[in-house]
């Protein structure tokens, strides 16, 4: 038997959709004996319903970047916590002001407040019917049990500059891990390479040879520090996985190593500002946030989301104000309403 673990967004999910090759992939692995599942960032609510949606099959679940672990009967194998404390302290940090919402993972709820324009976290529990409770912030410090923390900027340099000064600041009780807009934080010494480790101990399948697709992996290229989790890592590596997939299907157990190719790297650092160091040449400013713009554009997936982000873009520059960036085809029933759930998810009856 053996392991894989793929990311889910940009990942599995590319152009709104997981497409049928993939599904029929996951499906002829898991019937030679081998298991699959998706570590995400995102909350359990906001993937699992996907997950049935699209018809993906899967052994277990790891949702919020390592920070809570399922079966495939939706036991709870683990979970982390961010200790109440540290939550206030988080929510008090003065450049998390500008998030659009602040969003606390539990095990079966999100808890909502600081929410305006621009949040995604009302629409996606619309869409995917998972509850929401909306507290006050005086409220933040009383919460239990809660396994990630997230935040959402109009800038990825605001995503950025938070994770900073909450890293240098509460560094020894959690960790911040900014991905473009987003924020997303966890107890110290939570991860997704973390949670594929958590996973095998958990189930029962240590030793076990397990393959890691997209931004889940923790590999050290000849460093002493393991490669960023990034997308030209991701990308790279999951190509990689997928090759030795294919070839372990077949029966080949002739499989390839992974090196990877340093192309460069590139940021955004403010509004029409960004850094950019690729093959010896370094550009910052507005060109450097041009080139930027254009190699993100041609990293998306299909010309439908090409076009939609580009579009948004323009809008932010053009308005001073950010569109949200989730992009789905899947339709939700309005006439739908929200369950409401007690405070302390062991309180449900």
């Amino acid at each position: 038997m053996k392991v894989a673990a793929s990311d889910y967004d940009g990942t599995l999910l590319r152009g709104g959709k997981i497409d049928e090759e993939t599904l029929q992939a996951v499906k002829k692995w898991r019937a030679a004996g081998n298991k699959f599942g998706v570590i995400s960032g995102r909350d359990y609510g906001m993937l699992v319903p996907q997950l049935f949606a699209f018809g993906l099959e899967f052994d277990y679940t790891v949702c919020n970047n390592g920070g809570i672990i399922r079966d495939a009967k939706e036991h709870v194998r683990f979970q982390a916590e961010i200790e109440p404390a540290a939550l206030a302290a988080i929510a008090e940090e003065p450049l998390a002001a500008k998030s659009f919402h602040f969003a606390f993972s539990a095990a079966d709820v999100t808890y909502l407040c600081h929410q305006s324009e621009g949040s995604w976290i009302e629409r996606e529990a619309k869409e995917w019917d998972f509850p929401i409770i909306y507290i006050e912030e005086s409220e933040i410090g009383t919460l239990k049990k809660i396994q990630q923390f997230s935040m959402g900027f109009p800038l990825p340099a605001e995503s950025d500059a938070c994770a900073a000064a909450l890293n240098a600041r509460l560094g020894d009780k959690i960790h911040a891990y900014p991905n473009a807009c987003s924020l997303d934080i966890t107890p110290a010494g939570v991860g997704k390479d973390q949670g594929i480790r958590t996973l095998l101990s958990v189930m029962g399948w240590e030793g076990t040879d397990i393959f890691a697709i997209g931004d889940c992996a923790s590999f050290c290229h000849g460093t002493e520090r393991p490669l960023a989790t990034v997308a030209p890592v991701a990308t790279q590596g999951g190509v990689v996985a997928a090759r030795n997939i294919k070839r372990l299907i077949a029966g080949d157990e002739n499989l390839e190593t992974f090196h990877y190719k340093d192309q460069g790297a590139m940021a955004t650092i403010g509004r029409t500002e960004a850094v950019v160091n690729m093959n010896g040449t370094k550009m910052k400013g507005f060109i450097a946030w041009v080139v930027w713009m254009f190699v993100h554009l041609l990293r998306l997936a299909g010309a439908h989301t090409n076009t939609t982000v580009l579009l948004k873009w323009t809008w932010n520059l053009l308005s001073g104000t950010r569109l949200g960036r989730i992009i789905t085809n899947m339709q939700y029933d309005e006439s739908r309403e929200l369950r409401p759930m007690p405070l302390d998810p062991e309180e449900k009856g």
